[in-house]
């Protein structure tokens, strides 16, 4: 992983900055840092990447970021979004919906949970 906060961190400590979490890496890239500024770049860049490949593909309505990466650092899911909206074909640039978690990191547990519920309530359907 190149995106998340755990791989942001590693490679800043790699790199002999000592941070705790991304949101520090993010803040020496801000101050001009140009390692913190190489990783903040790819751990973007990659993620646009993939989400655009994943809209050529899926097509999907909408995309949620979660993580304390996408929730945490003001204003990455808007620049991921822009760089996405940069890559895709023309045709799906009005439809990008890249969008934040709102129910923080318990919107993956939730999910799984309407999903179990949903899978419930079909199989009872169809047994009646």
């Amino acid at each position: 992983s190149i995106s998340s906060g755990t791989a942001i961190t590693k490679r800043a400590n790699d790199k002999g900055l000592n941070v705790d979490h991304a949101g520090e890496v993010n803040d020496l890239a801000k101050a001009g840092n140009s390692d913190a500024k190489e990783i903040m770049e790819d751990a973007k860049e990659y993620l646009s990447n993939m989400l655009a490949i994943m809209i050529a593909i899926l097509d999907p309505n909408i995309i949620v970021l979660g993580g304390g990466v996408a929730l945490k650092i003001d204003g990455f899911v808007k620049e991921i979004k822009d760089r996405v909206t940069s890559k895709v074909y023309d045709v799906q640039k009005d439809s990008i919906n890249i969008v934040k978690a709102q129910l923080g990191d318990d919107n993956g547990l939730i999910g799984g949970a309407a999903l179990a519920f949903l899978k419930v309530a079909e199989e009872k359907n169809v047994n009646n």
